[in-house]
């Protein structure tokens, strides 16, 4: 009988990382690219933090991920309504909010690590705070910032290592790449910071596209 208890944790232990809970972080870096009429075509350079929690199958999980990302960005022009602005310096941030649908193959990397594929929609929220401004039509002043809404399609390949406990908190590498579309933009004052105004809302943002790609690293915590 002792035997047989033994065995069964042995067992139920060994396969813990399969049909259960999980939660993932880790760190990255991230280049996005703008593209679009009146847009500059300029790249983005940032770090990121993510994290994912969700139920993994034996070969398939679902899981709900975010992305937290801020950086630089040179010569950015854009479009709210008729107007159009430009920023010379800007910092930003990002935060990516998405549902993924996982596989993980037969392939092993490196004799422990599992190849993985993922897919699934996203929505995420982009701010620029301009550094140096640059008028091109209309006014823009110093306490302004450009606020993006945006929907899109995010996906991943990446290697997880394989653990036979969960106690071995599994490491992860992946590269994420994103598509995302704005659905609204709008111009916020904010000279004020406990006070926010919207000076400006444009919906039809449809000529603005990001692209985003994101080199991820990180554990399983359970």
């Amino acid at each position: 009988m002792k035997l047989l208890i033994i065995i069964f944790l042995i067992f139920g232990n060994a396969f813990g990382i399969e049909n259960d809970w999980s939660l993932k972080g880790g760190l990255g870096v991230n280049f996005q690219t703008l593209n679009g009429e009146n847009y500059s075509n300029d790249n983005l350079f940032g770090i990121s933090g993510n994290t994912s929690f969700g139920y993994r199958f034996t070969n398939f999980s679902i899981s709900c991920a975010s992305y937290i990302s801020v950086g630089h960005v040179d010569n950015i022009i854009f479009k709210v309504n008729d107007q159009v602005h430009g920023y010379s310096e800007s910092t930003y941030g990002s935060f990516n909010l998405m549902i993924l649908f996982k596989y993980y193959s037969n392939i092993d990397l490196f004799k422990k690590y599992q190849l993985y594929f993922s897919l699934g929609p996203g929505i995420s929220l982009q701010t620029f705070w301009p550094e140096e401004s640059s008028v091109m039509q209309g006014f823009i002043g110093g306490d302004e910032k450009l606020s993006l809404e945006t929907t899109g399609i995010f996906g991943t390949i990446g290697m997880e290592e394989r653990t036979l406990f969960k106690e071995e908190l599994g490491k992860f590498l992946e590269i994420m790449w994103g598509l995302n579309k704005a659905n609204k933009a709008s111009l916020v004052d904010i000279e004020d910071s406990k006070t926010t105004e919207i000076i400006k809302t444009d919906t039809n943002s449809s000529n603005f596209k990001n692209f985003i790609i994101l080199i991820n690293f990180g554990i399983t915590f359970f």
